[in-house]
């Protein structure tokens, strides 16, 4: 198993099935893909074999990808009724922090494990690809990196809040945006 780590410090807690995930409107393992000029959803799921109290993302696009907005409306942070939810976009760049017991009274929501399960939804973002034919039969990168600050200054890592702790450590699935011919 891994480690996690606390404000840069590793800790003797540890998750061997925490993750991030880029995936498709129709689930963390579908594909992304429009044709120039159109606009598709890119979205995010985690695991983790534990409850969640939060999340902070880091995800960097390729530039040919116009950044829309970012929403959670049908994810499971959605569901469970997050009272934290603030994104930027800048730079070819979304960081996103969402979190589920911010305002008093503090009633200790958190999102569900996934053991055993899928990953879950967390939220996604609406981008629109170039309208240029030249990219037809292209992939389009879109991946976790930490250290993006999207229309701001600080660098932001991606993270998972549990019991009260940040999570670093964790492993990514990127996914690209592939752009389809236009059918004439």
């Amino acid at each position: 198993g891994g480690s996690a780590t606390f404000e840069g410090v590793t800790c003797g807690i540890t998750f061997d099935e925490l993750g991030f995930i880029c995936g498709g409107s129709d689930g963390a393992s579908s594909p992304i893909s429009g044709t120039p000029g159109s606009s598709v959803d890119v979205c995010f799921y985690y695991t983790a074999e534990t409850n969640v109290q939060g999340f902070q993302l880091a995800v960097c696009f390729d530039c040919n990808l116009a950044l829309g907005e970012f929403s959670i409306e049908g994810s499971i942070a959605d569901e469970v009724g997050a009272e934290f939810v603030n994104y930027s976009t800048g730079n070819c760049e979304l960081v996103a922090g969402i979190l589920l017991d911010a305002l008093p009274p503090f009633d200790g929501q958190t999102v569900p494990p996934t053991t055993g399960g899928d990953p879950l939804l967390i939220g996604c973002i609406d981008v629109t690809i170039a309208d240029d034919d030249a990219l037809c039969d292209t992939c389009l990168d879109v991946s976790f990196c930490n250290g993006a600050t999207g229309e701001g200054d600080v660098p932001i890592e991606n993270i998972m809040v549990i019991d009260f702790g940040s999570f670093q450590d964790i492993p990514f699935t990127n996914r690209c945006v592939y752009v389809e011919a236009v059918p004439t």
